[in-house]
């Protein structure tokens, strides 16, 4: 399905906030123009157990009895005061396996961009209980693994656009930060951040020249709906992706860890990404990569319009095949005719 993959969060709204507002044009049209998941829910509230979920399979603390649905972390504080390293309820820790076990004990790199962080495993800044990676005690306690995680901004990402270009990892994990999520900042100015980033990321080496996907979703709604209700725009996006294809399926923020392992052949963690249905309908040969400042570019035009002038070209070509045909034939009766 793809060779490397972009995951980009944002935060607290539902899919009707985002697709189809006219505060969202942007990642709207990205949703149009790429593999749109209609049908992709959060797992709980609030933010902390949706992150937790992607990486780890797990879904908050023992202290939040519902829904729980991988289990929970022993110590730490509790899931439904959105704690993490230095949020004011406490901190999460713990040796539970992740994705990034699995991805390194199959050979396959990663990295991770937290903005607000000061790079390696920084965990003072505003946003770190939303850096899930930063949880796990095998990531946190390793400076090789720390190395891979690094410093970020979102109107400036230089050194995340620079890996892209360089041939990246194989798995690459954004986290803006508050202020250009979507958390803390309206839906038009989030919206606006994101068609300034994802345009580089769709134009970079690493989407021109390999399979890549970029896999962009919210953690969660805006409270108001539960799992397994809490629907979140969700979009891949990239030369792995297909073209223009929409899906009302019913899929998990396990779902997306359960898409990982298949890809790559990777164990899965628990029960939950195990028994999860992975997202393979949103994949299938490889699109004409971005080259342009837009998402979903090629040669300057989005790839919908590519679509469109293939299809007029073709319609063309089979109406002038059809008019040649019935030409040919008349002059052929006509020939008849003056030679009776």
């Amino acid at each position: 399905m793809f060779d490397h993959i972009v995951v980009v969060m944002l935060e607290n709204h539902n899919l009707n906030q985002i697709y189809g507002s006219s505060s969202a044009p942007y990642l709207t049209g990205l949703g149009n123009t790429w593999s749109f998941s209609q049908g992709y829910t959060a797992v709980d509230h609030p933010s902390e157990p949706n992150y937790l979920a992607l990486v780890s399979g797990l879904a908050g603390d023992c202290s939040n009895p519902s829904p729980n649905l991988g289990g929970c972390l022993s110590g730490g504080g509790d899931s439904t005061s959105d704690s993490g390293p230095t949020a004011p309820s406490g901190s999460y820790s713990s040796d539970a396996a992740n994705i990034v076990d699995r991805l390194e004990s199959n050979g396959l790199t990663w990295d991770a961009y937290y903005e607000g962080s000061s790079g390696g495993c920084d965990q003072s800044f505003g946003t770190a209980y939303h850096a899930s990676l930063l949880f796990m005690n095998d990531i946190a306690r390793s400076s090789a693994r720390c190395s891979h995680i690094h410093s970020f901004s979102t109107t400036n990402p230089t050194s995340m656009v620079s890996e892209l270009d360089h041939t990246g990892a194989n798995m690459i994990w954004i986290n803006p930060d508050n202020n250009h999520n979507m958390h803390d900042n309206s839906v038009s100015s989030g919206d606006t951040y994101m068609s300034t980033l994802i345009p580089q990321i769709l134009g970079s080496t690493e989407f021109k020249t390999t399979k890549a996907a970029l896999f962009v979703t919210f953690d969660e709604g805006n409270g108001n709906n539960n799992y397994p209700s809490d629907y979140v725009y969700t979009v891949f996006a990239g030369p792995a992706a297909k073209l223009a294809y929409k899906s009302t399926s019913q899929y998990t923020h396990y779902s997306f860890l359960a898409t990982l392992e298949q890809n790559w052949g990777l164990t899965c963690i628990v029960s939950t990404d195990c028994n999860a249905a992975p997202m393979t309908e949103f994949f299938g040969p490889m699109t004409p990569p971005a080259t342009g400042g837009s998402a979903g570019t090629f040669l300057g035009l989005s790839n919908s319009i590519w679509l469109i002038i293939v299809g007029g070209i073709i319609g063309f070509v089979a109406s002038l095949t059809l008019l040649i045909i019935r030409a040919r034939a008349k002059l052929k009766r006509t020939k008849q005719t003056m030679n009776q």
